[in-house]
């Protein structure tokens, strides 16, 4: 994590950038609290899920370019590739965290959605979740994998 600071820097300001953008679009549709706006509330919330659940696509090609070293690793009997999964699972749990808070702070609070601390804290939880299971399901794809290309098929029908 030390060395991809730049990558994890740019990563929250993009995502930044992006919950201004997609929180612009239900800004002034949702001023009103009225029951003409639970198609845009839910889109609002789909919107905010998916876009969460796919930042983790290009985990795939992290995977691809560490899987020599790990293949390496294994062969010197250095270190088991499951000690290197999990180590880089919770090595990258706090720069995911960062940027999932970044985008949905915005996000939530422009798109006028329940301004509870309550309701708040539930969205950025499930949030959360949904963006920790695709990026899993995404590193399934990737390790049941032998090449980037194959890897990408089922990925993208994800």
């Amino acid at each position: 994590i030390k060395n991809s600071i730049g990558l994890t820097l740019f990563e929250t300001i993009a995502n930044s950038i992006m919950g201004l953008l997609f929180s612009s679009m239900f800004y002034t549709v949702m001023y009103k609290t009225t029951t003409g706006t639970f198609f845009y509330r839910g889109g609002a919330l789909f919107t905010a899920l998916f876009f969460n659940s796919f930042c983790s696509l290009l985990e795939i090609m992290s995977l691809y370019e560490a899987r020599a070293i790990i293949e390496k690793q294994k062969n010197l009997a250095l270190y088991h590739p499951s000690a290197e999964a999990v180590s880089s699972v919770l090595s990258q749990l706090p720069a995911k965290l960062i940027t999932v808070i970044t985008f949905n702070l915005f996000f939530y609070f422009l798109s006028n959605l329940r301004r509870d601390a309550g309701s708040f804290f539930f969205y950025l939880l499930m949030n959360f979740l949904c963006l920790l299971a695709m990026s899993h399901l995404f590193r399934l794809v990737g390790s049941a994998t032998k090449s980037f290309p194959e890897a990408m098929v089922p990925a993208s029908v994800l």
